[in-house]
């Protein structure tokens, strides 16, 4: 027999709004529990403004039970709320008035959990600049270049490689430093690290997937436990975009050949009516970077806008506003006396195929 703890929630009696609330017993049974081997539960509704106090008997009635995925052997049970008898539904329990349909959804959403022993974190670690950068420093990037890309990739430092423009020569790629990853993660604050689920798509980029597997690997050997979780890109960007992941894979190829097309899209302060961070999915935001690059992107003159562009870039990169990995590198394949000059941005022109001289 196996002991669940089982999570009884229901909805309170408190208006114009009710609240959730939450009780927790220990039951064994021999495998997950189904709904009809929970029992109904009495609790005192003068605490929950669904009883008065000289006759607060109320019952909780189960009617539905779903893993819980946030603790060991746990099982969230969703309950309405009923009279002493059991059977009379409370005048608080308005789902008793929805007419059974088998097509109506009802439920309450959550996006992600950063978590620790089963448990939610109290607050976002990856909003300590520290926690970022040990992330970075946890990553061995030559080793999945020669292991996961077997070799056809560049480790990356900042946005774009150093021959594009607005790079600049102020940063290099972030030392593998696993001890000076837990020094940092110990003066955030997580000594004992967190846990994280690492998104990705399986279909998009070379190796995205098995990337991700590696990258998730270092993590957990820093003690950041790390889940990975691999989608197509048809299912992964939607999601993505509605800011469903916590930490994700992604790839950017800059269209217009310089910082400013990856600064603008990922990284400035998502501002949908000026057209800024629209694939900011992490809703990074730095003002300095925010104005620097709209200083670049009205810049004619090139020495200027690339001071913006390098400027922005470090300030960025040292921040940790995101974890450069590799520049893949794209392979094209042509027979025997035809050329083609390989493009960043991935596009097959047939017009730059070369044939034999």
């Amino acid at each position: 027999m196996t002991k669940y703890k089982l999570e009884y929630i229901w909805l309170d009696g408190y208006t114009p709004t009710p609240n959730l609330r939450g009780k927790t017993q220990i039951k064994e049974f021999d495998s997950f529990p189904t709904l009809a081997q929970l029992p109904l539960w009495g609790f005192d509704g003068s605490s929950t403004l669904q009883a008065e106090g000289r006759s607060s008997d109320c019952v909780l009635k189960p009617v539905a039970v779903y893993p819980d995925g946030a603790r060991t052997n746990g099982a969230l049970v969703m309950c309405e709320v009923m009279m002493p008898d059991g059977k009379t539904p409370h005048a608080s329990n308005k789902r008793a008035t929805i007419l059974d349909d088998a097509g109506a959804w009802f439920g309450f959403e959550q996006e992600y959990f950063f978590y620790k022993d089963g448990r939610p974190l109290d607050r976002n670690p990856l909003g300590d600049a520290r926690v970022r950068k040990a992330l970075s420093k946890a990553i061995d990037r030559k080793t999945i270049i020669a292991r996961v890309m077997e070799g056809e990739a560049v480790p990356a430092g900042q946005l774009v490689p150093d021959f594009l423009f607005g790079s600049t020569p102020n940063l290099k790629v972030e030392n593998f430093d696993v001890d000076g990853a837990k020094k940092l993660l110990a003066d955030a604050g997580w000594p004992n690290g967190f846990g994280v689920t690492l998104h990705t798509p399986n279909d998009r980029y070379v190796n995205d997937a098995k990337v991700a597997q590696a990258v998730a690997q270092m993590w957990t050997r820093l003690g950041i436990a790390t889940k990975v979780t691999a989608m197509p890109s048809a299912t992964y960007f939607p999601q993505a975009t509605e800011l469903k992941f916590s930490t994700m894979l992604l790839g950017w190829s800059t269209g217009t050949g310089e910082a400013s097309s990856s600064l603008k899209a990922l990284l400035m302060t998502y501002n949908k009516d000026k057209g800024f961070g629209g694939t900011n999915r992490g809703r990074y935001s730095n003002a300095k970077v925010d104005a620097l690059t709209e200083d670049a992107l009205q810049t004619v003159d090139d020495t200027k806008r690339s001071a913006y562009l390098q400027r922005a870039t470090e300030l960025v990169i040292n921040d940790t506003g995101v974890i450069p990995l590799h520049f893949q590198v794209n392979t094209w394949a042509a027979r025997k006396g035809i050329t083609y000059v390989p493009r960043v941005d991935e596009t097959t022109l047939a017009w730059k195929f070369k044939p034999p001289n």
